[in-house]
């Protein structure tokens, strides 16, 4: 159950929003081969926040600031058969949205800082369990960019930095990625043929300690024709440069997933 209200000011040049929700959640887990009760029963009950505030100036510019709570109910176990407590935090979000008069340019650049409890990690120690974190914050900034050059072409540019760590001992979370990077270029031709390409960049992302998995880029490219309304054929190019990467795993020195290999895929499809 949630409710929230939006209240409007100055001519609609100021916007003020509150809302409240009461989550409740029921997991049960019941064996269908042995019958009888529950073999698992959670139920979770949590009240949730947002409270925010919008100015625009100029029809092309806003400021704003967010203030919100969330929650998760978990279901995985330790490795001592102990359900995780539910995730819990509190993010605030200041930030400034902008576009040219034309809106061919559009951004939106957003301070954050996030605390969250009870964060599922991986426990390295006894595989496939999991630990539940202590306090976590998160620091850091968001770009989101999209350009359009001509009316024919697109450019999204998304760019992350964070700063993620226990708030007590301020060494950094297990399994965390504190910067990534991404970019779409696409070229739509007026004959329905369109290409183009994307880019997706990782961090380095942390075991624990000193350990983890480095830094990887890569690059895919795309291609596409409509023969008609109702025939498309597609061609998707991963890996271009066929580089062996590893965007992370359960142990870096025992089990990663690997980056696929330059492939190619074409697909047709017709609508009836």
């Amino acid at each position: 159950i949630s409710y929230s209200h939006t209240l409007n000011l100055f001519d609609k040049k100021l916007a003020l929003v509150a809302g409240f929700g009461r989550n409740y959640v029921q997991n049960q887990d019941y064996n269908a081969v042995a019958g009888g009760p529950p073999t698992f029963d959670q139920t979770v009950r949590e009240t949730t926040h947002r409270f925010g505030v919008v100015y625009r100036p100029m029809k092309s510019v806003s400021f704003f600031a967010n203030n919100s709570s969330t929650f998760l109910p978990q279901t995985n176990q330790d490795y001592l058969g102990n359900f995780l407590a539910s995730t819990e935090g509190e993010v605030l979000d200041i930030g400034v949205k902008f576009n040219t008069a034309d809106e061919r340019f559009v951004g939106t650049v957003t301070y954050f800082d996030l605390t969250a409890s009870n964060i599922r990690t991986q426990d390295f120690d006894h595989p496939g369990f999991w630990l539940a974190s202590g306090e976590q914050n998160n620091k850091g900034y968001e770009i989101e960019l999209a350009f359009k050059p001509s009316e024919n072409s697109q450019i999204i540019a998304t760019y992350y930095k964070g700063d993620i760590k226990d708030t007590e001992t301020g060494v950094r979370l297990n399994n965390s990625v504190n910067k990534t990077y991404s970019l779409i270029a696409k070229y739509d031709f007026d004959s329905g043929f369109t290409i183009g390409t994307t880019m997706f960049s990782q961090g380095f992302r942390l075991q624990s300690g000193t350990t983890g998995w480095p830094a990887w880029t890569t690059w895919n490219a795309f291609a596409s024709y409509r023969f008609s309304e109702n025939l498309h054929l597609a061609l998707n190019i991963e890996n271009l440069a066929d580089e062996l990467y590893s965007p992370g795993g359960f142990n870096v020195t025992a089990y990663s997933n690997i980056s696929p290999a330059r492939n190619a895929k074409l697909t047709a499809t017709f609508r009836f």
